[in-house]
């Protein structure tokens, strides 16, 4: 499920907050855009936070607190392969009336 990684986030709230999601989406999106400008990868990690939140073996591995519910979770590290750039396209002339 991981590829290996050797950093795994794991974004979690405590309690019943009707926003908690939201909220941890917004804070691991920020992460992501963070790792991107330091020159790291990131990859969601779709079903990891239902499986940490349905399977308490999972929860314990990741030390997951009690009362905790599991948001999303995130692999981040330096990436394998370089990425390949697209052909330069030409300049957008935008004209604002």
């Amino acid at each position: 499920m991981l590829r290996g990684a050797l950093v795994v986030l794991i974004c979690h709230s405590a309690g019943d907050n009707t926003s908690q999601l939201v909220d941890g989406t917004i804070a691991l999106t920020y992460i992501e855009l963070a790792a991107a400008a330091m020159g790291l990868s990131t990859c969601w990690i779709g079903f990891f936070a239902r499986t940490i939140n349905g399977y308490k073996p999972v929860a314990d591995l990741v030390g997951l607190p009690k009362g905790h519910s599991a948001l999303g979770g995130m692999v981040l590290g330096y990436p394998k392969h370089k990425e390949a750039r697209l052909t330069p396209s030409k300049a957008l002339c935008v004209r604002w009336i």
